[in-house]
């Protein structure tokens, strides 16, 4: 059992380094201070299982059932640290009800309803003041049985307090199913194929979901030894958290941006093309490009483009900046340029200026300036240069 929890404590510690990183950022954020919170609790409830598992908690009785409220704590500051992080606002709860029907400050909303969050966990504290102020040698006797039963050594103690654990895991594991969905509502595939930082982030609360299932099964079928192995897993975390600072140093930076520049574009994607098929949009579009080269229409402009796809500009506008990154005159130019990089190299006696024109510029300072950016060169170099042209 020992093998499996050997990584707690140094996971702990490194838990805590990150806690203080937090606050050596400048200017220190909200989203600083939760996710300091989050790696400061997450460390002591590492600690504790070692003490547990390790079997050296008689030597500090304190950490026997005073950190269990963190279990009910980790879930919601997790999740207002995501939400924080997106710029969703506070979590949902008195936020939108009395606080700001009574013109309460978005900050005094925030707190509220993440104290709301949190009450759980004040709830627990109370419960077990009782046990807290037991005589020493009642709490070091519970501490044996305790320590015996996860070593396997002894029966499962018969201690209704001790339902408080596998109700805080779950406690947890559900803030975690609420993360996951709001990054896979917001997230493609493309971006779990593009981004090594989304893959990484979903793989860690992966395995903290994983371990948080062990570990109920562990408390309620009476195998400690699973309770072991999901401490186990949930010590690797901190290690494949400093192995991704390490390989992407702003890892949560890049992960905060991406995060908040798809919602971006899901929230103007619903604005503006509400009830527009967007694959058809997009197959239709691909046919006027290549097959009736509407782009090499010299006055080719958005509303008539937007006629022939039968929408309106404002979702056509929509479209092209938020779905495909991209203004109309970037998109129109970019097929303008490639139909005139084949055009140079297919007719080389043809004049750069009737190419131009033939492709839809009306000038040829516009082409140039087009052709150069898309291109990487001038049409003149990439004729000479053909296929070895770096553009």
């Amino acid at each position: 059992m020992a093998y499996f929890v050997q990584l707690a404590l140094p996971s702990a510690f490194l838990l805590l380094v990150f806690a203080a990183g937090e606050f050596a950022v400048r200017p220190i954020r909200k989203r600083n201070t939760l996710l300091a919170a989050v790696f400061t609790i997450f460390a002591l409830i590492l600690i504790r299982a070692d003490s547990l598992f390790g079997g050296w908690l008689p030597a500090a009785s304190a950490l026997f059932e005073w950190p269990l409220p963190l279990n009910f704590w980790i879930g919601p500051l997790t999740y207002a640290y995501m939400r924080e992080a997106l710029g969703l606002g506070p979590v949902p709860g008195f936020a939108g009800c009395k606080s700001l029907a009574s013109g309460a400050s978005r900050a005094s909303a925030s707190r509220r309803s993440l104290l709301m969050h949190c009450a759980p966990g004040l709830l627990v504290f109370f419960v077990l003041i009782p046990n807290l102020l037991q005589p020493p040698e009642i709490t070091g006797a519970r501490i044996a049985g305790l320590i015996q039963y996860l070593q396997g050594a002894g029966p499962a103690p018969r201690d209704p307090y001790a339902l408080l654990l596998p109700l805080g895991i779950l406690h947890a594991a559900a803030y975690l199913g609420l993360i996951m969905r709001d990054m896979l509502l917001l997230l493609k595939l493309k971006h779990l194929r593009d981004h090594g930082t989304v893959r990484a982030f979903l793989l860690v609360v992966g395995i903290a979901f994983a371990c948080s299932c062990l570990a109920v099964i562990g408390v309620v079928s009476g195998r400690p030894q699973w309770m072991g192995l999901s401490i186990g897993l949930l010590a690797t975390i901190p290690v494949l958290l400093y192995i991704l600072q390490r390989r992407h140093p702003h890892f949560f930076h890049d992960l905060e941006n991406l995060l908040r520049e798809e919602r971006e574009r899901a929230r103007y994607r619903r604005s503006q093309l509400d009830g527009v098929n967007q694959d058809r949009l997009e197959r239709r579009l691909a046919e006027l490009m290549d097959r009736e080269r509407v782009f090499a229409r010299e006055d080719l402009s958005l509303t008539a483009l937007a006629e022939l796809l039968q929408i309106t500009p404002h979702q056509l506008s929509e479209y092209f900046n938020h779905v495909r990154n991209i203004n109309f005159a970037g998109f129109i130019n970019a097929y303008r340029v490639n139909a005139a990089r084949e055009l140079l190299l297919a007719d080389p006696k043809r004049t750069v200026l009737s190419i131009a024109y033939d492709v839809g510029f009306n000038s040829k300072s516009a082409f140039n300036e087009a052709f150069a950016k898309h291109a990487g060169v001038s049409p003149t170099r990439w004729r000479k240069t053909g296929a070895d042209n770096p553009g």
